[in-house]
């Protein structure tokens, strides 16, 4: 007996089809199985994209809470005491500013001077530095040049005893302890007041130069030890007051 072929079976026809070979039961369980997944996925996708969102919120939550909290310690720390921090190198004379230069040739220092550039937190300025009548001076200049002021160190002693008690007063009442490590009589005013103040070592003959004294000492304040540089008005008024940030370097020789 001649078994026929089908339409599909003879050259030239199509491939059997996948919904004709598999069971109508099958594909109504393979295509469940696959929308179950699909939901499954868009159901994890939701988590996680909740999951980040809060994750997020709540790291910018605490981020924002962290800023808060160094920002007030910033603000309790700057409301009792500056901070000072300097970093000197050292300049030869070409590198010094011409009006810098001017300034220091009218004084009447004979000793070798040396120059320094002083870099502070905010700002940076021109140093000189000699010694004068067995004193060690100092002359701040700003980064152009200008005269800033000069300090002479000096002894507790040499500052005026109402003057001195009235620092000794201000420093009991603030510190459990203090201990002073430098004294300087701070100049200011004009180039030619300061000038002729350095000159005639007459400072109250001398109506346009300002006298300030500035301190530094080693304190005792709620039980932690810190340096401290502290700046009296010629009365002993304390003026300002900085924190000074310890520092890795040689101490210069004058």
């Amino acid at each position: 007996m001649k078994i026929g072929l089908s339409a599909c079976d003879r050259v030239g026809g199509s491939a059997p089809t996948y919904r004709n070979s598999v069971p109508h039961s099958l594909l109504r369980r393979e295509k469940a199985t696959y929308h179950i997944r699909y939901l499954i996925f868009l159901k994890e996708r939701e988590v996680l994209i909740k999951f980040h969102f809060h994750y997020s919120i709540a790291s910018i939550m605490a981020l924002k809470s962290l800023f808060s909290i160094v920002l007030c310690l910033c603000l309790y720390h700057c409301a009792h005491a500056q901070t000072k921090y300097e970093k000197e190198y050292r300049l030869n004379q070409s590198q010094v500013p011409i009006r810098a230069l001017e300034f220091v040739e009218q004084l009447p220092f004979d000793k070798k001077i040396k120059w320094f550039r002083e870099e502070g937190l905010d700002k940076s300025s021109i140093e000189a530095k000699t010694k004068y009548l067995s004193k060690k001076y100092s002359i701040e200049f700003s980064a152009d040049g200008e005269i800033e002021d000069v300090e002479i160190q000096i002894e507790t002693d040499e500052i005026p005893s109402d003057s001195y008690e009235e620092m000794l007063k201000h420093l009991k009442t603030t510190y459990q302890k203090f201990k002073f490590c430098k004294v300087q009589l701070q100049l200011t005013g004009s180039s030619d007041s300061i000038i002729n103040a350095v000159i005639h070592q007459d400072l109250k003959s001398t109506q346009q130069v300002t006298v300030n004294y500035e301190v530094v000492l080693k304190v005792k304040r709620d039980n932690k030890h810190e340096q401290i540089e502290t700046l009296f008005n010629n009365q002993g008024e304390q003026v300002n007051t900085a924190v000074i940030v310890p520092k890795n370097s040689d101490n210069l020789e004058y």
